[in-house]
């Protein structure tokens, strides 16, 4: 049973809150204490080099379906059938079978179109600017936004029928009470989503722009912040921060619980940019100067040897994503400047979409979407009954490109490793740095009254210097360039607050690489659509993000790896 319902089904948002808690951390711990509880790997691979050989994950049915084959193609009016059939069949005292098969296939329906959506979404990121893949966006977007008001006006329904047990045995108690609950006319007008959608699309459009014009971007940030407060206004929120906060990413904490973390970065970190700017700096310089090939065959086949070399479920994965081709690395000119990894639910497979600069960082880009990846086939997610804690995504995707720097010396040779792993930290430091930097910046930004593009630059170049970092020539544009203060605002916290318990996976791959393995496969293994960051920290003895005190060991543990790697 999933705790928290997501942000993405609009119209149950207000309710979401009666889902916490509901997940027993005794069933994490049953899954920490006995990983071996999954079906066993085929016994003619071998995986004799894996630093560990235990067994993490348990069998998912998937599609097999290889990514150019896919499509999907939206009939809403068939989908509407299917929600009366649902509700015909619930109130006509059906047995147990009956009502399983009608809310399957109901529910399968909505995956697909959902899918849609997705495969629309993955063909715009590699153009943002074809005008082809912008309309069929445009009209994949308006389908799922009518296919949300339909499920969850079916499945309201449904739940006031004699077949509410039915409904509990099937989803789980609480979230019958869910649907039970839903109140069809209690979310924001849909004209203001669309317009927040249209913002981003404008934006992302600007951005992939030859000749970007900043100056629009910002604008459409400004637009942004006001449509966002007036959908936080509508939803009851007396900020959108608290809306983002609770609705969007399903925190167990408020963003005034982070300002606690502001300070510590400032305290811990900030002085770590200072004192080992100069050393971080020369040592970027000589890795463009090192002449790394990082084309995609490249990237993806040292992957390869990191993913086989940890455990055989990682090679698995690995070996899936290159078969059904569930990575986009491909380098174009026209794909915009984002990563991510997404789920194409109906086919139930996970896909990498990356945007390649051609330096170091592709692969560290892709080791990172690797760790969402192996999460999502470990357990794929669940769009209807489950919203993940972000921290813990980013806690198994950082902690990958942390677990990955043990084979940067056999893939790269000793000298280039050194300078990748210290290209690590860097990276370590900005993801801690800088997530506290933008969610202070936001959380300004959305609570300035009559806020302009010059007021958030203003907010902005203040927030840069107290961070650490020194100013140049339009410095203070900088947070145009970074896609999640548009499409993901307060997302960036999460960099933040994964980065400091993965660390500990550092250390310990120092001294005891199959432990640290373990540790990182049991992370790997645990759905964030479950359980908070304090309860998975907890049950990993590893440090809890948002107490201060761990800050200062984290920048310990960095300070200590960069003398030793410089």
């Amino acid at each position: 049973m999933k705790k928290r319902l997501p942000a993405l089904l609009l119209a149950a948002l207000l309710l979401c809150g009666a889902l916490s808690g509901c997940g027993a951390i005794d069933a994490l711990e049953d899954r920490l204490d006995n990983p071996s509880t999954s079906v066993p790997y085929p016994e003619n691979v071998s995986h004799s080099d894996a630093l560990t050989q235990e067994l993490y994950f348990y069998s998912s049915w998937r599609a097999d379906t290889h990514y150019e084959d896919m499509s999907c193609y939206v009939d809403l009016d068939y989908f509407r059938s299917l929600g009366d059939e649902l509700l015909s069949i619930a109130s006509a005292d059906p047995d147990q079978g009956d009502f399983d098969d009608a809310v399957f296939y109901f529910i399968d329906e909505y995956y697909y179109i959902r899918t849609a959506l997705e495969l629309a979404d993955l063909k715009y990121y590699r153009n943002p600017s074809d005008a082809e893949a912008l309309a069929a966006l445009d009209e994949a977007y308006a389908a799922n936004s009518e296919a949300d008001v339909i499920f969850w006006d079916v499945m309201h329904q449904t739940a006031l029928t004699d077949s509410y047990d039915f409904l509990a045995e099937y989803c789980g108690e609480a979230q019958a009470e869910i649907f039970a609950a839903y109140e069809p006319n209690a979310q924001a007008d849909s004209t203001l989503y669309d317009r927040e959608n249209a913002l981003v699309n404008e934006y992302y459009s600007l951005y992939a722009s030859p000749d970007a014009d900043v100056e629009a971007m910002m604008e459409v940030f400004v637009e942004l912040v006001n449509v966002r407060r007036e959908i936080a206004a509508a939803e009851g929120y007396d900020s959108y921060a608290d809306y983002a906060y609770y609705n969007t990413y399903s925190r167990d904490y408020l963003p005034e619980d982070v300002q606690a973390v502001w300070s510590a970065v400032k305290e811990y970190f900030v002085p770590l940019i200072l004192e080992n700017s100069e050393t971080l700096n020369l040592n970027y310089g000589d890795i463009l100067d090192s002449g790394l090939e990082s084309s995609a065959e490249d990237t993806l086949a040292a992957l390869g040897t990191i993913a086989h070399g940890l455990s055989p479920e990682a090679a698995e994965a690995y070996d899936y994503m290159v078969e059904y081709g569930l990575c986009d690395n491909e380098e174009l000119p026209t794909k915009t400047g984002t990563s991510f990894t997404t789920t194409l639910y109906w086919y139930n497979e996970p896909f990498i979409f990356l945007a390649p600069t051609g330096d170091c960082y592709d692969y560290t880009s892709l080791i990172h979407e690797f760790g969402h990846f192996l999460n999502s086939y470990a357990i794929p997610s669940d769009m209807v009954f489950g919203s993940p804690d972000f921290e813990v995504c980013e806690m198994q995707s950082i902690g990958m490109q942390l677990m990955a720097t043990h084979w940067y010396e056999e893939l790269f040779g000793a000298d280039t490793a050194h300078m990748l792993e210290l290209e690590t930290f860097y990276d370590i430091i900005t993801n801690v740095i800088d997530g506290a930097m933008y969610d202070e910046f936001l959380q300004r930004t959305y609570a300035e009254e009559n806020l302009t593009a010059e007021r958030a630059c203003e907010i902005y170049a203040e927030l840069y210097e107290e961070y650490g970092y020194t100013p140049y020539e339009d410095s203070r544009y900088d947070w145009v360039y970074v896609p999640h203060n548009f499409d993901s605002p307060f997302y960036y916290i999460s960099y933040c607050l994964a980065t400091i318990p993965v660390l500990e996976l550092y250390s310990e791959l120092q001294s005891s690489p199959e432990s640290a393995a373990d540790t990182y496969m049991r992370l790997v293994a645990t759905d964030p659509e479950i359980y908070y960051c304090s309860e998975v920290v907890a049950d990993l003895s590893l440090p809890d993000p948002l107490f201060p005190s761990s800050y200062s060991s984290a920048a310990d543990t960095i300070a200590e790896a960069i003398a030793q790697l410089s």
